[in-house]
């Protein structure tokens, strides 16, 4: 049994939470709660509660109480199933996040294989190596220059990989020029050592089991009349544009986009297929602004793999859109976009 999509794209630590909660039968808990018995670290829980009150699983008050939405009460049981499921033959995977696949792994000297995360064989190897020795520093973060000077790379090499570091989640740009790991950064060193570890004790050299993807570039964009108003349905375009003479597809990839819109409907987050090749694919979301002076629009983008397991988030973007009080929406429309790189 495969687990459903909108579950493999949320944290792990945020699956924990709701296997507490359907273990628990409960529908509404406070932090304190879920500390003490959802067997999670502080850090975990934090960004796991993230994950399901952005997505809509659960809503927070002001007091730290979190209660379950209808898509979160559906999600257990969509869980459970999985959880019963691939529990009977001993296959069940524990982590919503797991892209790894069977190539390119290690075995110990105990005889565990340890795989190279899939999502970590799409980066470059000089992606890894700027990981690797950004989590050795004695500071969290560290200048542009500062890092450019303590690595061996070139610097077109260097500033492209820096680009693809923070498009992919794994760096964040926290002040002017001025890089940290992120999270996902963090867990992605973490298995790496473990990797490292275990090319190690097999003699093995890690740079003879890296897999790049190469990439090309897309325009993701998103169109909204010029003008909305609250409580007035208005049609929004979400896709890609077609791509430039640089940057075709040599074969037709899978792509899902999410869209969620805060302040307004679908306020349930919401699939997108799109199966893309070198024309433009585009498709239709109806909205509707609630009574507020401002929505946002958010996109994000998952790309797909043979093996229906892999995903890889690959980028989005998110729009904040006024809203009008009354009048009739704008016939002119508004057009926002954002680069986002494809791995072939």
């Amino acid at each position: 049994m495969e687990m459903p999509f909108h579950l493999k794209t949320i944290p792990a630590a945020s699956l924990e939470i709701l296997r507490y909660f359907g273990a628990n039968s409960i529908t509404s808990t406070h932090y304190n709660d879920l500390m003490r018995g959802a067997g999670l670290s502080e850090a975990a829980l934090q960004k796991g509660l993230e994950g399901l009150v952005t997505e809509r699983y659960l809503e927070d008050d002001d007091n730290q109480t979190y209660t379950l939405t209808e898509r979160g009460q559906n999600s257990i049981s969509e869980l459970a199933s999985y959880d019963a499921a691939t529990s009977d033959d001993g296959a069940s995977d524990r982590s919503a996040s797991d892209e790894s696949v069977a190539e390119a792994s290690a075995t110990s000297d105990a005889g565990q294989v340890v795989e190279l995360p899939f999502h970590l064989r799409t980066l470059p190897p000089e992606a890894l190596t700027v990981m690797r020795h950004m989590a050795t520093l004695p500071e969290p973060n560290i200048h542009y220059d500062d890092l450019f000077d303590q690595l061996d790379l070139g610097e077109r090499t260097f500033g492209k990989v820096i680009r693809r570091l923070v498009t992919k989640g794994y760096a964040n740009m926290v002040a002017d020029q001025v890089y940290a790991l992120s999270d996902r950064g963090t867990l992605a060193v973490q298995e790496l050592a473990r990797y490292d570890a275990a090319i190690r004790q097999g003699g093995v050299d890690v740079g003879d089991t890296s897999i790049v993807a190469d990439t090309v570039t897309r325009r993701l964009v998103l169109v909204l009349p010029s003008r909305l108003v609250a409580g007035q349905s208005a049609k929004a375009r979400i896709g890609f544009n077609a791509a430039d003479a640089d940057n075709t597809l040599p074969e037709e990839t899978d792509v899902v986009v999410r869209t969620s819109v805060l302040n307004g409907e679908p306020s349930s987050a919401k699939d997108h297929a799109l199966t893309l090749q070198n024309d433009a694919a585009h498709f239709a979301l109806d909205i509707l602004p609630g009574q507020y002076t401002q929505i946002r629009l958010r996109v994000e983008v998952f790309q797909l793999w043979p093996n229906p397991e892999d995903i890889t988030p690959i980028g989005g973007m998110y729009v904040d859109a006024d809203v009008h009080a009354d009048g009739e929406p704008g016939a002119s429309q508004v057009a926002y976009g954002i680069d986002i790189d494809l791995n072939v």
